[in-house]
């Protein structure tokens, strides 16, 4: 188990690595975003799947240094149900936490994701095809279920024929 300084965008903390994954604690996030415990445990109740659910029982399980770990977390003591957060619960916080780093930070990753998106200039005539090509699509996707209501239609109808033939022979017979 290491310690690393990790930068993200204009954000330090030191993180403690944890068999190849880092992780860092919750004053440390709460110091960086500006935020309190309860709006991050907000943040995880809402939004469940997008957040690790690493403890410090990792950090007992892994045997490290304790006192340097202890101090670079900023936590006072082990306590194996206390949240650790990792790498990616950071990046996802900055998405969703209302504060000024994660703003600064959200308009650092839409920079670079504009830069790494595709642009490509097409002839009108190549946008038309490929309209034509979706709505064709759309329209062969429509036609089976529409083919089989028709059947189901078909044999319901065939069925009430045999019934309404069924009747009047019986009132045929009646006479």
């Amino acid at each position: 188990m290491n310690l690393v300084k990790y930068t993200l965008c204009d954000i330090e903390l030191v993180m403690v690595d944890i068999e190849g994954t880092l992780y860092c604690s919750t004053p440390q996030l709460e110091k960086v975003f500006g935020v309190e415990r309860t709006n991050l445990s907000r943040l995880v109740k809402r939004h469940p799947q997008e957040f690790s659910k690493a403890t410090c029982e990792m950090l007992v399980r892994s045997n490290g240094q304790h006192k340097e770990v202890l101090d670079a977390l900023e936590l006072d003591r082990f306590q194996k149900k206390t949240r650790l957060w990792s790498e990616d619960d950071v990046i996802g916080i900055t998405w969703l936490v209302r504060s000024d780093i994660a703003r600064q930070c959200r308009a650092q990753f839409k920079e670079i994701l504009r830069q790494h998106a595709r642009r490509e200039h097409m002839p009108v005539d190549q946008v038309e095809a490929m309209i034509a090509a979706r709505v064709e699509d759309m329209i062969l996707a429509q036609i089976a279920p529409l083919q089989a209501a028709v059947a189901d239609l078909m044999a319901d109808r065939k069925e009430m024929a045999s019934y309404a033939g069924r009747t009047l022979r019986l009132v045929r017979d009646k006479q």
